[in-house]
C-alpha cells in the first residue's frame, strides 16, 4: 500500500464519521432531544515518577515555585484534632513542687511512713516493765478435827514483782530503737525511689509535649500542602498521583500526631499517680539540657557508699543485729520474782512476810536464740557486702549510660553548624533556597522539611535520654530524698 492510498483511507474515515455525527444531530433535533456534547479531553498530566527540575532559563516557569510557596504559606490549615488543652499553662508546678507533692501525697509513701509509727510503738513496748502478779492461798482444818471452826482457818495473799536481771529492759529498748532506725532508712529509700520515678515521669511529660508540638507542626505543614495541591490539581498543574502521595504523607503525620497525644496522656497519667492525684498535673517547666556532671566516677562511688539509703539501712540492720545478740545474752539470765506476803493464821493471828520465786536455769539457757542472733550478724554482713556491690554497679551503669547519652547529644551539635542538627538545618535551608530559585520541585523541598522534622524529633529524644541519664546518676548516688532537702529526717548513720 502506497502512502497516497493510506491518506485516501484516512480522509474517507473522517468524512464517514462527520456524516454520521451530522445525521445523529439532525435526528435528535427533529425528536426534540437535547444534544450532549462530549467533554473535551483532559490535558496531559505531568509525569509523577520523579520530580521535574524547572530550567532556570525560563523566567515564567521559574516564578511558579515561588508563587506555590507563597500560596502554601497563605493557605489556612484544617483545625487540628489534637487537644490544645494538653499543653500546660504558665501557672503550672515546677519540679520541686512535684517532689514535695509526691512526698506528702504518694499513697505508697504515706503507708510506708506508718511503719515508723509502728516501730515507735515497739520502742514503747520494749521499755515497759513486767507487770506484778498475785497469788492467793486459803486453808482450813479438816471437818473431822475437834478444833474445826471458822477461827481455825488460814489465808495468804502474795504479790510478786519480776525483777529482770542482766539489763533485759535496756537491751530490748536498744534493739527496738535500732530496728526503728532501719525502718526510717527503708522509708527514706522508698522516698528516693519515688522521687526518682517522679523526675523520670516529669521528663517523659516534657519530652512528650515537645514531640506533640513537632507532630502538630508536621501535620499542619502537610495539611497545607494537601490544600495547595488540590487547588493545583484543579488547575491541572500536577498529576493526581502527586496529590495522592501528599495525602498519604499527611495521613502518616496524622497517625504520628495521634500517637504523640497518646504518649502525652500516658506520661501525664503516670506522673499524676506518683504525686497522688487522679487528674493531670499542670507543669510550668520545659524540656532543657541540664549542666554536665563535674564529678568523676570514683568520687561518685564514694558519695554513693556514704549516702545510699538502702546501704545505710543494711548497716543499721547490723547495728540492730548486734543489739539483738546482747539482748539474747541478757535473756539467758534468770528473772526472779520477789513477793510481799500478807496472811492470817489460825486464831486470827496476822502474818506478814516476804518470799521469792527463782527459776532454775538448768536446761534452758536461751542457747538457740543466742546462736540465731550471732548467725544473723554474719548474714547481715553478707547483705551489706551485696548492697555495697549493688551500689557500685548502679553508679557505674548510670555513669556509662550518662557518658553515652552525653556523646549522642553532642553529636547533634545544637549550638554548632557541624552537628547533625546543624547539617540537617543547612540541608533544609538549601532545599528551600533551591525551590525558591526554581532548581527543585515542591516535593523535594517537602522531603527535606520532613527529614529535618525527623532530626528534630531525634534531637528531642536525645535531650530526654540525656536528662534521664543525669537523673539516674543522681538517683544511683543517693542524692534524692536526703535530710538536707527537708524531705525526711534521718538519724545519724
Amino acid at each position: 500500500m502506497t502512502p497516497r492510498d493510506s491518506h485516501t483511507r484516512v480522509v474517507r474515515r473522517v468524512v464517514h464519521v462527520g456524516a454520521t455525527a451530522l445525521c445523529l444531530a439532525l435526528g435528535a433535533r427533529r425528536s426534540g432531544a437535547q444534544i450532549v456534547r462530549p467533554a473535551p479531553p483532559p490535558r496531559r498530566p505531568r509525569p509523577s515518577g520523579t520530580d521535574v527540575v524547572i530550567p532556570r532559563r525560563d523566567p515564567a516557569r521559574r516564578e511558579a515555585p515561588r508563587r506555590d510557596l507563597a500560596r502554601l504559606d497563605r493557605v489556612d490549615s484544617l483545625p487540628p484534632r489534637s487537644a490544645a488543652t494538653l499543653r500546660d499553662s504558665v501557672g503550672g508546678l515546677a519540679l520541686p513542687d512535684l517532689e514535695r507533692l509526691a512526698t506528702d501525697s504518694n499513697p505508697g509513701l504515706r503507708a510506708a511512713r506508718l511503719d515508723i509509727a509502728r516501730a515507735a510503738g515497739d520502742v514503747t513496748t520494749a521499755g515497759i516493765r513486767p507487770n506484778p502478779f498475785a497469788s492467793v492461798i486459803g486453808d482450813v482444818f479438816s471437818t473431822r478435827s475437834p478444833n474445826f471452826g471458822t477461827t481455825n482457818g488460814q489465808a495468804m495473799l502474795s504479790v510478786f514483782q519480776p525483777v529482770e536481771l542482766g539489763g533485759k529492759r535496756a537491751r530490748r529498748v536498744e534493739v527496738a530503737t535500732a530496728v526503728q532506725g532501719v525502718v526510717v532508712r527503708e522509708v527514706a529509700d522508698s522516698t528516693r525511689r519515688v522521687l526518682l520515678a517522679v523526675r523520670l515521669a516529669w521528663i517523659d511529660v516534657l519530652a512528650a509535649r515537645e514531640q506533640l508540638a513537632l507532630a502538630e507542626r508536621a501535620f499542619a505543614t502537610w495539611d497545607r500542602v494537601v490544600v495547595l495541591d488540590r487547588a493545583r490539581l484543579e488547575e491541572q498543574q500536577i498529576a493526581g498521583a502527586e496529590l495522592a502521595r501528599v495525602e498519604v504523607a499527611r495521613s502518616q503525620a496524622d497517625l504520628a500526631r495521634e500517637q504523640a497525644v497518646l504518649d502525652l496522656r500516658t506520661a501525664e497519667t503516670t506522673l499524676a499517680a506518683l504525686v497522688g492525684r487522679t487528674q493531670r498535673v499542670p507543669l510550668a517547666d520545659s524540656l532543657a539540657v541540664p549542666t554536665p556532671l563535674r564529678d568523676s566516677l570514683p568520687s561518685l562511688e564514694a558519695t554513693a557508699l556514704a549516702l545510699r539509703t538502702d546501704l545505710r539501712a543494711a548497716r543499721q540492720a547490723r547495728v540492730a543485729a548486734e543489739a539483738n545478740v546482747r539482748l539474747q545474752d541478757a535473756n539467758a539470765r534468770i528473772t526472779p520474782a520477789i513477793a510481799g506476803d500478807v496472811g492470817v493464821q489460825p486464831g486470827n493471828i496476822p502474818l506478814f512476810g516476804m518470799s521469792a520465786s527463782i527459776p532454775l536455769a538448768i536446761f534452758d539457757r536461751n542457747q538457740g536464740e543466742r546462736e540465731k542472733a550471732r548467725a544473723t550478724v554474719e548474714q547481715v554482713d553478707r547483705v551489706i557486702d551485696g548492697a555495697a556491690l549493688q551500689v557500685r554497679a548502679d553508679v557505674r551503669a548510670a555513669w556509662t549510660a550518662y557518658q553515652v547519652r552525653l556523646l549522642n547529644l553532642r553529636r547533634f551539635g545544637a549550638d554548632s553548624a557541624g552537628g547533625i542538627l546543624g547539617r540537617a538545618r543547612a540541608v533544609q535551608q538549601s532545599a528551600e533556597y533551591a525551590y525558591r530559585a526554581g532548581g527543585s520541585s515542591l516535593l523535594e523541598y517537602l522531603d527535606a522539611q520532613r527529614t529535618y522534622t525527623d532530626i528534630q524529633r531525634a534531637f528531642v529524644d536525645a535531650v530526654a535520654q540525656y536528662d534521664r541519664a543525669v537523673v539516674q546518676v543522681v538517683g544511683a548516688v543517693g542524692a534524692l530524698g536526703l535530710p538536707r532537702d527537708g524531705l525526711l529526717p534521718l538519724p545519724p548513720p
